[in-house]
């Protein structure tokens, strides 16, 4: 699986990328528009809420009338879709194996999968990422890593239902790091450094390292936008809905201890401290696989440790959570752009607030161009 070719999408052709996350679900579909990828139509809607748990769709039927009507009010056409997937029971592991031909080396890792994965083989679905070029020219060595992606097919199998149900096809379902690297992903191509991108969902983060085009480290990180609501809900002793509007209205995140200590207002200083550790948690979890990619790292290969964050998903929107994480990893922070492989519509422009969608659509844009990779 490489996730950033090239554009080959036959003219006229759409394809459909569909988001299923814990607090949203976010549709794309992008149309080769003489020669140029146009995304063509994109919308959301709210997760029924406790509908999608751990990464896991757990209320198949209320997913699927949520999507349908996305479907009937938005008009999208195609109804063959991409789907991701996150959380728990997906896992995406590199390991070492002695060189050896491409489809022997395949075949080996998964004959030996059942030693890296948490679930049994039998229960899961494995493809495997060949290694890095980059690596591989400067690596001498008798072994190569390669990447092994696996899912428990139930999960996959929930989001397929899900879909079926909401009367389309599932194509194809792939794991969110690489909807993100295609969306993404000709940023940083000139592979003089590793980016690390965070995209923050409602219920986890997700943590991808990649240089260039390739794929280098993946983490989840059990902390969401949704924590952050818990935090101000408890604090102010205010209901979740009110908790969500204090949050993207009111609330930040301080630099520092003494910013929040200073305020004189008690419930918002109770707010304050509150938000601030839920961000310097998760900033210092961040802080530690970045540390831990560049620590792994030969001498010889050090052009390839993290040099920039770019932040995504609708938790980066709060504000100040960008400082903290630059002021404690050290590193330039910026905002991802999921529109920059495609060309916006017109009337996508004209209709919706593609600015304000832009920190949740990286991976239903990221899945709709796996069509256009793969055409």
């Amino acid at each position: 699986m490489s996730p950033t070719k090239k554009p080959s999408m036959r003219k006229g052709a759409t394809a459909v990328g569909v988001d299923i996350g814990t607090s949203t679900i976010k549709i794309a579909e992008i149309q080769n528009v003489r020669g140029a990828i146009e995304l063509i139509n994109m919308a959301s809607a709210a997760t029924p809420p406790d509908t999608v748990k751990e990464g896991s769709v757990v209320d198949i039927t209320a997913v699927a009338d949520t999507i349908r009507g996305l479907w009937k009010e938005n008009g999208f056409r195609n109804r063959q879709v991409s789907c991701g997937i996150a959380g728990q029971d997906v896992e995406v592991r590199p390991v070492l194996f002695p060189r050896m031909p491409y489809e022997e080396l395949k075949e080996a890792v998964k004959w030996e999968a059942d030693k890296y994965l948490p679930f049994p083989t039998d229960e899961a679905t494995m493809d495997v990422v060949m290694p890095d070029p980059v690596v591989l020219m400067q690596d001498s060595t008798s072994e190569v890593e390669v990447m092994l992606v696996a899912a428990l097919k139930s999960k996959v199998e929930s989001y397929a239902t899900a879909l079926e149900m909401a009367g389309l096809i599932p194509i194809a379902i792939d794991i969110q790091p690489f909807c993100m690297m295609r969306a993404y992903g000709l940023i940083g191509e000139d592979e003089t450094g590793s980016i690390a991108y965070i995209d923050i969902g409602g219920g986890t983060t997700d943590l991808v390292i990649c240089n260039g085009e390739h794929l280098r480290m993946t983490r989840i990180v059990q902390v969401g936008g949704n924590h952050f609501t818990e935090a101000i809900m408890k604090a102010a002793q205010v209901s979740e809905q009110q908790a969500e509007e204090m949050k993207v209205a009111d609330v930040e995140v301080v630099p520092s201890e003494e910013d929040y200590l200073s305020e004189r207002d008690p419930v918002r200083k109770k707010v304050l401290e509150a938000v601030y550790d839920v961000a310097h948690g998760l900033s210092l979890e961040c802080k530690r696989s970045i540390t831990y990619h560049d620590a792994q790292l030969q001498s010889k290969l050090e052009s390839l440790s993290v040099k920039e964050i770019v932040l995504a998903g609708g938790g980066s929107k709060l504000k100040g959570l960008s400082d903290m994480m630059g002021i404690l990893t050290g590193l330039p922070v910026s905002f991802g752009n999921p529109y920059k492989r495609v060309r916006i519509s017109p009337s996508v422009v004209s209709n919706i607030d593609t600015e304000g969608m832009a920190p949740v659509m990286s991976v239903a844009v990221g899945l709709s161009l796996r069509e256009v990779e793969e055409a």
